[in-house]
């Protein structure tokens, strides 16, 4: 019989008088592998935050059986493994607090977004670590592959609901396309059949009708009311009809970067000669490439070779780097340390905006950010949320050259998505720092390869 790891009585969790969630119940034992999905601010962090006891829910309890680990997804007070981060990336990051989950070797791994930064061969040892893993794992990821690779059940928040779905990621999307169809099927049969008797029994109406004011003969009249009954029957048989609701399908997020002016040079940016070493690490030698007037390019590289950096030199404008009048940089840092954790979100993204209120908020909801979420401070947002706020503060501004850092760590497919098309669409120029293969194929036309740290090099760049 398998051991019980942790049980689930009944939470529900509120953000003010909404409720973010209610999870009626559940029982984890070892070995079972759980994948959390849900868009960004459906109260994925905040629900493993309350299965690792370290948040107590407004309602309801958990038990734990055995020994929890959580592994936030961004570092916090009590995250940080590596004394002193300064100079390490955030995949080097994410594998040093991976090392610390193995040590504290827990029956419950509480894993969320532990995929984020992680280059292609890191995320490969991940899985391989995941996979012998014995105990019991709770996941949130966007890396759709590491769910279905993984996770043998999906638990889905949305909209205040939980839904349990068996399999992986592929199969919990099957599976909800088929409710979705099998439910609107079902509304739509309901709906004929109630248009079709509520149509007859307007038809016997009007025979009705026409039988009371054709005479004042008793025996017309018995008819009419014989046939108003028939049609009060026929009203009676809609009513009763088992209601079938029209199944609700989320709407789109969109991301819509302003058309700025651009810079009148064909070559907005040049670097040459360019050599980075900080804290004493070879990063790059004699690097030298440059961008043209629209042209997207993608950086990549392993965790630690140098492609922060190198977009922070970029955007400092530093030695090596010359940039034409009139270019405008907006910075996205994969940090999302644009945002001051005392102001709300509609403060934040105002307070670099051209815009006014009204338009800045309307641009929000596109991104999902409505009603009371505007005035949530900063520093209480989730990940997924924090880019999206950091996505609004840039895009409602007026740079005319991107630098992206991570865009995609930490949102949800449908807002990975839009980004993917707006970029794909941007007028002006990006450099692009992204793991993710099929974004930058899909967004440029160019990549800038780094070596791995401390091997420096020029790095190899077709038309640099």
């Amino acid at each position: 019989m398998s051991t019980l790891t942790l049980s689930v009585h009944n939470i529900k969790h509120y953000i003010g008088e909404r409720l973010l969630f209610h999870l009626p119940g559940a029982e984890l034992y070892k070995g079972d592998r759980i994948g959390v999905v849900g868009v960004n601010g459906a109260g994925k962090s905040t629900l493993m935050r309350i299965l690792a006891g370290r948040l107590t829910p407004d309602e309801g309890s958990v038990s734990a059986h055995g020994r929890r680990f959580l592994m936030p997804q961004t570092d916090s007070a009590d995250a940080v493994y590596l004394s002193g981060n300064t100079g390490h990336s955030g995949g080097e990051r994410v594998r040093a607090r991976m090392a610390a989950a193995m040590a504290d070797r827990p029956d419950v791994l509480l894993l969320d977004e532990p995929a984020s930064h992680l280059d292609d061969e890191t995320r490969d040892v991940l899985l391989n670590y995941l996979r012998r893993y014995p105990g019991t794992l709770v996941l949130i990821s966007h890396y759709r592959y590491l769910l279905d690779a993984l996770c043998r059940e999906i638990w889905e928040l949305e909209d205040g609901a939980f839904t349990r779905w068996a399999g992986g990621y592929t199969d919990y999307q099957a599976a909800k396309q088929a409710k979705f169809d099998s439910d609107m099927e079902a509304y739509e049969t309901y709906t004929e059949k109630k248009r079709q008797l509520l149509k007859a029994a307007a038809g016997q109406d009007a025979i009705a009708d026409r039988f009371q004011n054709i005479s004042e003969n008793d025996f017309y009249r018995g008819k009419g009311k014989i046939v108003a009954k028939k049609a009060k029957s026929l009203r009676t048989r809609a009513e009763k009809l088992t209601v079938a609701e029209r199944p609700k399908r989320r709407g789109r997020v969109y991301v819509d970067f302003d058309e700025a002016d651009q810079p009148v040079s064909k070559t907005p940016l040049r670097v040459e000669n360019l050599s980075l070493a900080p804290y004493g690490r070879i990063l790059l030698e004699n690097a030298s490439f440059t961008v043209a007037g629209g042209e997207k390019i993608a950086i990549r590289g392993r965790n630690g070779c140098g492609k922060s950096t190198l977009l922070e030199h970029i955007l400092n404008r530093g030695e090596g780097v010359t940039v034409a009048p009139g270019v405008r940089f907006g910075y996205l840092s994969q940090r999302l340390d644009a945002l001051d954790d005392d102001m709300t979100l509609l403060e934040n993204v105002l307070a670099g905006s051209r815009h006014n209120e009204s338009f800045v908020r309307l641009n929000m909801s596109r991104l999902w950010i409505r009603g009371e979420d505007v005035h949530k401070k900063a520093g209480v947002l989730s990940g997924g949320e924090r880019v999206k706020a950091c996505l609004a503060k840039l895009y409602l501004s007026d740079a005319n050259f991107l630098l992206l850092d991570e865009p995609t760590n930490f949102l949800d497919i449908y807002a990975m998505q839009a980004l993917q098309e707006a970029l794909e669409t941007y007028g002006g120029a990006i450099i692009l720092v992204s793991h993710d293969r099929m974004l930058r194929e899909a967004v440029c036309s160019r990549e800038l390869d780094l070596f791995a740290s401390g091997t420096g090099g020029t790095p190899a760049y077709p038309g640099g």
